[in-house]
């Protein structure tokens, strides 16, 4: 987690930020290795080609008032208690608490400054979040849609 997102929810709530965890970069790695497994992809532009597989999700969007577990609860997508949140690339990914993520989504999730995918250890799931509050998402074709 960038260490000014840190400080600016401590100033502004008066309290610590929630427990994460960033990942290392072999923890990193291993991930990519498991993702390109699981949905087939190739190394090269791994995330482009994730993204390429992805749906678009019309009924919302991140900008305003958004609830992810609500959100996942339409997608018909069950998380894990934590979930990756993957920064760029799945090269920086950090881990949290799904509930601490929806619940301060503003103070992780920048507008246009932050394109994030969410997912958790399963990976039967990944949900997209742009810049601008488009959503798009992917489950494994062994996860019932």
């Amino acid at each position: 987690m960038e260490e000014f997102k840190i400080s600016l929810f401590e100033k502004e709530h008066n309290t610590v930020f929630p427990s994460h965890k960033t990942l290392s970069e072999d923890e990193c790695k291993n991930l990519r290795l498991k993702i390109i497994g699981k949905y087939d992809l190739e190394q090269k532009n791994m995330a482009n080609k994730l993204f390429s597989k992805q749906n678009y999700y019309a009924d919302e969007d991140a900008s305003e008032d958004f609830n992810l577990i609500e959100t996942l609860d339409k997608l018909e997508i069950h998380p894990e208690e934590n979930v990756y949140i993957d920064w760029y690339n799945f090269e920086r990914i950090d881990l949290m608490a799904i509930k601490d993520l929806s619940i301060f989504f503003y103070d992780v999730w920048y507008p246009v400054a932050d394109d994030i995918n969410i997912f958790d250890e399963s990976l039967d799931w990944l949900i997209f979040i742009r810049h601008d509050g488009t959503i798009y998402y992917i489950k494994n074709k062994s996860v019932s849609a």
